[in-house]
């Protein structure tokens, strides 16, 4: 009885190690998500904000995930929830993204449902011409704030794996990242937090083990394959799934 609730308990603990999850939530209410960030973004009272720039400018500043393996060949989805209140036109922000330590990519405002970018930007900063999240969003200045939505599906036409195109995917074992790109003009923001983010999730993707948590795994997974190499041991788990 005893070797087989140590067979049971070491497979358990190597599953659990291993995590074959294909999805992952970075709920900031708990933690900083392990997000890396420039310049003035900010983790406090469970969310990640930036206040902007009032003067000094022109700036741009990232806010990037970890990186993140890609669990089975297919598409990626993603959801965010967030709000924004950014001078119109002229400061604003973008989801992009990156595969295999390659260049970044922006999401395209076709790719994403619920809240899509808002506006073109002006051309004093780095988003020039191109679509953003700016102005104000929806309840963003009620007297208990509103947060929106933003949700997207990459996988679905031609590298960079944008819409359009011939079909492609994501291959097993790709490794991404994900980051907040705000970009402000060299005047004045209009209200504090200029963008503030609470959670991020994605289907079909984990994250990547800490060696330690890997060597972990492994050295598990050979301890329970020695124990089902011993005659006593297979015989007793062979009547055990039996019963």
């Amino acid at each position: 009885m005893k070797k087989r609730l140590m067979l049971v308990g070491a497979l358990i603990g190597v599953i659990h190690s291993i995590n074959i999850q294909a999805a992952i939530t970075l709920d900031f209410a708990t933690s900083d998500g392990g997000m890396t960030a420039t310049g003035l973004w900010q983790y406090s009272a469970g969310t990640w904000f930036n206040n902007g720039y009032n003067a000094g400018g022109p700036a741009t500043e990232y806010l990037t995930t970890p990186t993140l393996t890609v669990n089975a060949s297919g598409q990626i989805t993603g959801s965010f929830i967030h709000r924004f209140y950014f001078e119109n036109n002229i400061d604003g922000g973008q989801i992009q993204y990156q595969v295999n330590g390659g260049g970044w990519n922006t999401v395209s405002g076709n790719l994403i449902t619920g809240q899509s970018y808002v506006g073109q930007m002006n051309p004093s900063v780095e988003l020039s011409g191109q679509y953003s999240f700016t102005g104000e969003s929806s309840g963003f200045s009620d007297l208990t704030p509103s947060f929106v939505t933003s949700s997207f599906t990459l996988g679905t036409g031609s590298t960079p794996y944008d819409a359009g195109g011939s079909a492609a995917t994501f291959n097993a074992g790709d490794t991404v990242k994900f980051r907040f790109l705000a970009a402000w003009d060299d005047s004045t923001t209009i209200a504090d937090p200029n963008w503030q983010v609470t959670s991020l999730s994605f289907n079909n993707l984990t994250a990547v083990p800490e060696p330690a948590t890997t060597a972990a795994a492994v050295s598990g997974l050979l301890a329970a394959f020695a124990m089902l190499r011993r005659p006593s041991v297979r015989a007793k788990l062979g009547a055990l799934i039996g019963r």
